[in-house]
């Protein structure tokens, strides 16, 4: 028997933030600049706040509660145009309480990673400090 070879791949875990700038140019002719610059804001404190709040839940094993933080992530992440985020935040839900262990860690895995590249692009974009 000779021996086999085997070529291992490292696969990059990169995704495109998806915005609905529709969405935020609404905002800001809704609000004005002041004001929508302070809700928009506001929002990414929020949803850095739901963040950390995931990776508790998720550290305690309470999926009941990462998934009401998910759905709440969700909502906050439409208002402000995250769509990308906001669709990813609503699968990681319902994966936390589906029963499937392995598709709950790929979906917040890849919420995580979605996450810290949305606030990241949205706080350059706005040049925004929370």
């Amino acid at each position: 028997m000779g021996a086999e070879m085997v070529e291992i791949v490292r696969l990059r875990l990169q995704e495109a933030v998806r915005m609905d700038l529709g969405r935020l140019e609404a905002l800001f002719d809704e609000l004005g600049i002041r004001e929508a610059e302070a809700v928009t804001g506001r929002a990414l404190g929020e949803i850095a706040k739901r963040i950390e709040q995931m990776r508790a839940a998720r550290a305690r094993a309470d999926q009941v509660a990462f998934a009401g933080l998910a759905r709440s992530l969700a909502r906050v992440a439409t208002q402000i145009g995250l769509t990308s985020l906001a669709r990813v935040a609503r699968d990681a839900g319902t994966c936390a309480t589906g029963g499937d262990a392995v598709a709950f860690a790929a979906t917040w895995a890849r919420l995580d990673r979605i996450a810290v590249r949305a606030l990241s692009t949205v706080w350059d974009a706005q040049d925004i400090s929370v």
